[in-house]
């Protein structure tokens, strides 16, 4: 589906657009057509379109690029994150975990602009750009590069873009918060989201599995958390096995 189209239909969903409008701007239907479809056929084609259904959870992006055009008339391709932030570094995922949390404090325009930068990134050089066509994050002054083009994006856009972010931690913390997230603080376990990513990412770095620390940051941060839950794995079995053993031996 063409990308253009996709972010067309978006800025008529975040301004509640009747679906009918929008299904017919996705589709391109001709009149003659558009009479055919009954109610029921209707309700059934926006069925089939995930995102309309504006879950919050969605993880998903809508679209693998977008297309900014500037008042020169000069167009920038940002690309979006994988599914489910499957590209997402370990670095990229620990800077954007604190902009999102600073996010949360009070909604500023500034930082939801720098958090969306992190994420819509132009094309860069890259050795699987099949899997990731993205600039290669380093720091978060490098986003400041394109960080006027993420302010004039329409905000059908930017919204679209904070909801991405905002389901995709929410859905890290869900999957993980058992096997990482066991702080004994109810505070912490209630916000899923101080748990100190770059503290993590440091003990990783020093098993080495990955490297050193700059090459755990420039690791898919899923590839490095499901390491760490088979380690954590492992050591509950090891001490189950080793309480099961002890109370055989009648000595717990």
């Amino acid at each position: 589906m063409d990308p253009d189209v996709v972010w067309r239909c978006m800025h008529l969903l975040m301004h509640a657009a009747p679906r009918r409008q929008i299904v017919v701007e996705l589709l391109s239907l001709p009149s003659q057509i558009l009479r055919m479809i009954g109610t029921g056929e209707m309700y059934d084609l926006i069925r089939c379109i995930d995102w309309m259904q504006i879950d919050p959870r969605y993880t998903k992006p809508v679209a693998p690029w977008i297309d900014h055009r500037s008042k020169f008339n000069r167009v920038t391709r940002l690309y979006l994150p994988g599914d489910d932030f499957k590209n997402v570094t370990g670095g990229e995922y620990a800077m954007l975990s604190d902009l999102y949390e600073e996010f949360k404090e009070d909604a500023d325009s500034d930082v939801e602009s720098r958090m969306i930068a992190l994420t819509l990134r132009p094309a860069g050089d890259t050795d699987d750009p099949a899997s990731d066509p993205r600039v290669r994050l380093k720091s978060s002054d490098q986003a400041r590069a394109w960080l006027p083009i993420i302010r004039a994006l329409p905000d059908s856009v930017r919204a679209y873009m904070t909801t991405l972010i905002s389901a995709n931690i929410a859905e890290v913390y869900d999957r993980y918060k058992d096997w990482l997230f066991t702080s004994s603080s109810s505070e912490d376990e209630s916000s899923g989201l101080n748990f100190g990513w770059w503290g993590l990412f440091m003990d990783v770095a020093q098993d080495g599995v990955f490297g050193n620390f700059d090459q755990v940051l420039a690791t898919p941060m899923h590839t490095i958390c499901m390491h760490q839950v088979r380690k954590v794995d492992e050591a509950r079995r090891m001490k189950e096995e080793h309480d099961h053993a002890m109370v055989r031996a009648g000595m717990k």
